[in-house]
C-alpha cells in the first residue's frame, strides 16, 4: 500500500508497507523503478535533505525512523522514537528532524496523557528532545513547517480523558486541534 510520495531531484520517492516497509526510488522522467530499499514496518511519511542525498522514512509500527543514503540506495541507520511516528519534517536549516508520534508513549491512567514531538539532531542522528503537547493530545496526523521555518504546526485529536463521559456530540470527549511548536527553541507554544 503506497503511503507517501516525495519529489527528490530527479527521483520520485514512494513509501509502501506490507509486513515490511519499502522506499521505492522511481525515475522522474521514465517512471521506472530504480530501486526498492527495505525500511521499517509501517513505512509512511518521507523527508529529504535539501541536496537530496538522504531520505528519512517514518516507520509507524517499528517505532523508528529509517535513514536512507539515496546515492548508494541503502538504509544506513534506524533511529528509535517514542510510539508510532506518522509525520516528519526537517527544520529549515537542515539540522533537525521533527517527528510526530501518533500515540502517547506513557500509560493512559496518568494525570497527563499526551503524544509528543521527537526532535532528532541530524548531525548525530540521535533524538535530543521530546516535546509534549497539551494534555489529551493524541492521534497526531499532520505536520507542516511554516514557510519562514520558525514554527511547526501539528494537527491532532484533543481528548478530555479526565472528564466523565456524559455526552459524545460536539467534541465533548474528543475534538480536533492544532498545536504550534517553536522550531528554534523546540518548545510547545499553543
Amino acid at each position: 500500500t503506497p503511503k507517501a510520495v516525495k519529489i527528490a531531484g530527479d527521483n520520485i520517492l514512494v513509501t509502501q508497507s506490507y509486513s515490511l516497509g519499502e522506499l521505492l526510488v522511481i525515475d522522474k522522467n521514465t517512471f521506472s523503478i530504480k530501486s526498492k530499499i527495505k525500511v521499517g514496518h509501517g513505512a509512511c511519511d518521507i523527508a529529504t535533505t535539501s541536496d537530496f542525498k538522504k531520505a528519512f522514512v517514518a516507520n509507524q509500527f517499528s517505532n523508528d525512523i529509517s535513514v536512507v543514503n539515496l546515492e548508494t540506495q541503502m538504509e544506513t541507520n534506524r533511529i528509535s522514537v517514542l510510539r508510532q511516528p506518522m509525520q516528519i519534517e526537517i527544520s529549515k536549516d537542515g539540522n533537525y528532524l521533527f517527528v510526530a508520534n501518533f500515540l502517547t508513549a506513557s500509560r493512559a491512567d496518568l494525570d497527563t496523557v499526551t503524544s509528543e514531538i521527537t526532535v532528532i539532531d541530524l548531525q548525530t542522528e540521535k533524538p535530543i528532545k521530546n516535546i509534549p503537547l497539551a494534555n489529551g493530545s493524541n492521534a497526531l496526523r499532520g505536520m507542516s513547517l511554516s514557510t519562514d521555518g520558525k514554527f511547526i504546526f501539528v494537527s491532532h485529536n484533543l481528548g478530555r480523558f479526565q472528564v466523565p463521559t456524559s455526552q459524545l456530540e460536539q467534541g465533548w470527549m474528543n475534538t480536533s486541534a492544532l498545536s504550534v511548536i517553536d522550531a528554534n527553541t523546540h518548545k510547545f507554544i499553543a
